[in-house]
């Protein structure tokens, strides 16, 4: 670390430590190696897996697509002061809607907000993140009943709760004398272990009696300080509200129109995970697909991931993936070690976080997507067999493919433009409003 600039010039490298590092024989091999511009002395990077028939009668029939958008605002005058706004949206698209937009790339935006009247479906949430809360409150006891109610006027507490207490199965056991794996918690007040009760939103510490709601078990900003709280804070809100939208409509479907489910795609913009606390909600979500398969039902689900690790691999992938259908379904290891750059023990690997198997597949000659599809149990090497629906979600996405970014879908790109919050001209009108709400 050099010395600042300041009354005195300024430290600057030595030139010379160059001369010694690159005599050093390993440096000098990566060295030669980063200056190759031939790829035939390359590692080989992926493969191909298989193949899949994307022309194949598919039985689905309806898309419901997922996304969220959120913006944080800060105070003109006071810079302390911020305050963040969340938008969650599902939209349901009819397979023939995606075809008739297809034909006709250029339509009136009046034309297409008629066509999908009525299968738009919104939630709204403001959150403080910093000098703003109720009198008499903390900054962080804000965001908890902000959280709470958000959950409450949304009326997701029912899926929330569906998931927890897992009332599909009415054997579960959520006793922690015969459970240990009971959902809990720790006690906001004291501390001390908290088991959740079954089937109940409100229940207090079994220590010192301090009442909690079920939106406390996501853990949102529950260890960030009193009067603060970082923007991971609206990511999880966030994150929490997509996911919970997505098994609303997966569970409505699946107790009164199990024939929609099984003719219906599920896509989420983003990858099938919950990160920190929120993973508490993973098991349960495995348990609920397992469920379903059990029951010989088809669910196709799938999370469409536009940035990260794997797609910056993408590039690489491609040569392998020549034609339409063909598909890439790398190990844990794999997405591990050649991905990621870490190292991977199998005895100690552990997923809490993702409820999907991450697979690469070409939809089109100009299309290779990274999805991430359901396999029930989580699986370190997961088979062609153990992706469920991928082979009819696989067709009826090569339906879908947009020109207008890269690897673009239109289901993903319509309920975008509903949930994104752009900062210009939205983010000054989300100024403007929290101005008037708070000064």
């Amino acid at each position: 670390m050099s010395y600042g600039s300041g009354r005195f010039p300024l430290e600057r490298a030595s030139k010379l430590g160059h001369v010694k590092l690159i005599e050093h024989e390993h440096v000098s091999r990566l060295i030669r190696q980063f200056e190759r511009a031939d790829t035939a002395a390359d590692a080989p990077i992926g493969g191909l897996s298989g193949r899949v028939d994307l022309n194949a009668a598919s039985p689905i029939r309806f898309v419901v697509a997922i996304d969220g958008g959120q913006a944080v605002i800060p105070n003109e005058v006071r810079r302390d002061k911020r305050i963040a706004f969340v938008k969650v949206c599902a939209m349901l698209i009819r397979r023939e809607d995606i075809a008739f937009l297809r034909q006709n790339p250029v339509i009136d935006p009046r034309d297409l907000a008629k066509m999908f009247d009525g299968g738009v479906w919104f939630h709204a949430a403001v959150l403080p993140l910093a000098g703003i809360s109720i009198p008499g409150e903390t900054v962080k006891e804000t965001i908890r009943k902000t959280v709470d109610a958000v959950l409450e006027y949304t009326r997701l507490y029912d899926a929330l709760n569906y998931l927890v207490s897992r009332v599909w199965d009415s054997g579960y056991d959520m006793n922690p004398r015969t459970n240990p794996r009971t959902p809990h918690m720790d006690c906001l007040s004291c501390g001390a272990t908290v088991w959740l009760p079954r089937d109940a939103i409100n229940f207090e510490c079994q220590a010192c009696h301090y009442p909690h709601r079920l939106g406390d078990y996501l853990g949102i900003a529950q260890e960030a300080p009193e009067d603060w709280t970082r923007e991971e804070a609206v990511m999880s809100l966030r994150s929490a509200l997509e996911t919970l939208t997505l098994f609303h409509f997966i569970v409505r479907y699946w107790q009164t129109r199990p024939d929609v489910l099984a003719q219906t795609l599920f896509l989420k913009d983003g990858p099938l995970l919950l990160r920190a606390q929120l993973s508490r909600l993973v098991e349960p979500i495995r348990a609920l697909i397992v469920a379903v398969r059990q029951q010989g039902l088809r669910l196709h689900l799938a999370g469409i991931e536009k940035n990260g690790e794997l797609v910056d691999h993408i590039e690489d992938l491609k040569k392998h993936l020549r034609e339409p259908g063909d598909y890439f379904l790398p190990t844990v290891r794999y997405i591990i070690e050649e991905v990621a750059g870490l190292q991977y023990d199998p005895t100690k690997y552990r997923n809490r976080v993702q409820y999907g198997s991450k697979v690469v597949l070409r939809l089109g000659p100009d299309h290779v997507v990274p999805l991430d599809i359901p396999t029930g149990d989580f699986l370190t090497e997961p088979a062609l067999k153990d992706l469920i629906g991928f082979g009819e979600t696989a067709g009826l996405l090569a339906e879908m493919t947009s020109y207008s970014h890269d690897n673009a879908l239109i289901p993903i790109k319509l309920v975008n433009e509903y949930s994104s919050i752009s900062e210009r001209p939205s983010g000054d009108i989300l100024k403007a409003f929290a101005g008037s709400l708070f000064g």
